[in-house]
C-alpha cells in the first residue's frame, strides 16, 4: 500500500468536524390562520357552535356590514363593484380605473363583505333547512331588486340560460339615472 493510500484510509475513518444545530432558545413561530369552509350547493351545513356563540357571531357580522355599508354603496355608485349571481360583490375595475379608490382597499372591503355575506347565507341555510345554493339564489334576486338604476348587476344571458352577463340596472322607465 502506498503512503497516499495509507493517509486516505486514516483520514476517512475520522469524523471530519462537528456541526452544532441546536438553538439556544426554542424557536417561536407566531402564526394566525383563518379557515373558510364553503359548500357550493348540496347538503345543508351543520355547525358545532353554541347558541350563545352563534348569536354573538351573527350580531358581529351584522354590525360589520352596517359599518361598511356607506363605502359599499359609494363604490356601487362609482360603478367599481357590482352584485354577482351568487349574491356576492365583484370588483369590476382594474388598477388604472379605480376612480380615486385604492384598489387594495376596494378588494379588501369587498372580500370582508363577501365573507360576512357567506356567513349569513350559511346561517340562513341552516336555519331554514335549505342548501347554500338555494339561499344564494334568493340573495341574488334580493340584491338585484335592491340595486339602484345604473349599478352593475349580473343577470342570466337571455340567449344562453347557463351564462351570466354584467349589465347596468335600468330604471323602471328603462333609462339609466
Amino acid at each position: 500500500m502506498t503512503v497516499f493510500g495509507l493517509c486516505l484510509t486514516v483520514v476517512s475513518c475520522q469524523k471530519p468536524f462537528d456541526v452544532n444545530v441546536n438553538a439556544p432558545d426554542p424557536i417561536k413561530i407566531d402564526m394566525s390562520m383563518d379557515v373558510h369552509v364553503y359548500n357550493h350547493g348540496g347538503a345543508v351545513v351543520k355547525k358545532t357552535v353554541s347558541k350563545d356563540q352563534e348569536a354573538a357571531d351573527y350580531k358581529a357580522v351584522i354590525e360589520r356590514r352596517r359599518n361598511r355599508m356607506a363605502d359599499i354603496q359609494t363604490m356601487k355608485d362609482d360603478r367599481i363593484i357590482g352584485e354577482n349571481h351568487k349574491g356576492l360583490l365583484s370588483v369590476l375595475i382594474s388598477e388604472g380605473d379605480t376612480r380615486n379608490w385604492p384598489l387594495e382597499y376596494v378588494e379588501t372591503t369587498v372580500g370582508e363583505e363577501n365573507s360576512d355575506r357567506s356567513y349569513l347565507v350559511a346561517y340562513e341555510a341552516e336555519q331554514k333547512g335549505k342548501t347554500i345554493s338555494e339561499i344564494q339564489r334568493i340573495q341574488w334576486t334580493h340584491q338585484q331588486r335592491k340595486s339602484h338604476p345604473g349599478e352593475w348587476i349580473e343577470v342570466i344571458d337571455p340567449n344562453a340560460p347557463d351564462i351570466y352577463v354584467w349589465i347596468q340596472k335600468q330604471s323602471p322607465g328603462g333609462e339609466d339615472r
